[in-house]
């Protein structure tokens, strides 16, 4: 799965009106030297928790 595909699928969930009961990133391989995958992940994360914890309406 790539970075649109997760999108949308956050965005289908969220428009189907389905709850968020956990998530869990697994599986993060960093590189060394780099905090690309670090990065990567903090912001998967950040996007799903504004499109469920945002108040229907808004935009997350």
């Amino acid at each position: 799965m790539n970075w649109n595909q997760a999108l949308d699928l956050f965005r289908a969930l969220r428009r189907a009106g389905k709850t968020l009961v956990g998530a869990d990133l697994v599986e993060l391989c960093p590189l060394d030297g780099t905090i690309v995958s670090e990065f990567f992940a903090a912001r998967l994360l950040y996007k799903l928790i504004g499109y469920f914890f945002t108040p229907r309406g808004e935009q997350p």
